[in-house]
């Protein structure tokens, strides 16, 4: 993942450099004929949803890998409020909530007890500050970039462990907080009253998660087994996005 992180460093620091001509460009914003309509909104509202695609992590259980992990695809929807910086850059505040994804993987122990199928929801919370360019001001039909950093609430619940014996025993849920950030391309093209539609391409990275311990069941003995969660390396995205954006005059 160094070439992502490679790019979400030269993204930032683009954005960064940008800041001292932002001055420069308010100073002038009310006078640009190119913008004089769009130029009496400086705020705008916006509402999104995405499909996800995720790349299936690593995952292991007290110091055990967990194998055959596999993960689905998932849903997610959020909304946020923004403000044009200059013609070219804005930014905006955003926070999601993305639905349940499923993960499953085997664990391989001579304990019985131990050894045997994990299956798990994850459920997370988002909440972004991002940067964009947009390449051709803010004009009908514009291609953008941005970048977004953050934080986001993991949570992972519905769990089942099948050992050896085919016995089943439930994994108590648990919440992890983490950094959060993502790389975005899209193009939005103006409608009408101030509506805009927004189609993008989004890779973002939402963390690690981790259940609470396996809780055996009467038939082997009840109770927990001992720092026994299942825990995933960070968990990427790729999504597709749709989403309206509304200028407020």
């Amino acid at each position: 993942m160094n070439a992502f992180r490679a790019s979400l460093l030269g993204l930032a620091i683009l954005a960064g450099s940008s800041i001292s001509a932002t001055a420069a460009d308010l100073g002038n914003y009310h006078d640009d004929e190119d913008h004089a309509v769009a130029s009496n909104s400086r705020f705008y509202l916006r509402g999104d949803a995405q499909y996800s695609w995720f790349r299936a992590p690593s995952m292991d259980e007290v110091g055990l890998p967990v194998t055959d992990v596999s993960i689905g695809h998932g849903w997610g929807f959020g909304g946020g409020i923004g403000v044009y910086l200059s013609p070219n850059w804005r930014m905006d505040v955003t926070a999601e909530h993305r639905g349940d994804i499923s993960l499953h993987g085997h664990v391989n122990s001579a304990d019985v007890k131990i050894a045997g199928e994990r299956d798990f929801s994850v459920s997370s919370n988002v909440v972004l500050a991002n940067v964009y360019y947009d390449f051709s001001g803010r004009a009908g039909f514009n291609p953008y970039v941005g970048v977004g950093l953050g934080w986001s609430s993991n949570n992972a619940h519905n769990g089942v462990a099948v050992d050896a014996c085919k016995c089943v025993s439930s994994i108590e849920s648990a919440t992890q907080s983490n950094f959060a950030w993502a790389l975005m391309a899209g193009v939005t093209r103006e409608l009408d009253r101030g509506f805009n539609l927004d189609v993008g391409y989004r890779l973002i990275d939402t963390g690690r998660a981790h259940t609470g311990n396996v809780i055996l069941n009467a038939k082997n003995g009840g109770g927990a087994i001992a720092n026994s969660d299942p825990a995933t390396s960070d968990i990427y995205a790729n999504e597709i996005r749709v989403g309206l954006r509304y200028d407020i005059q």
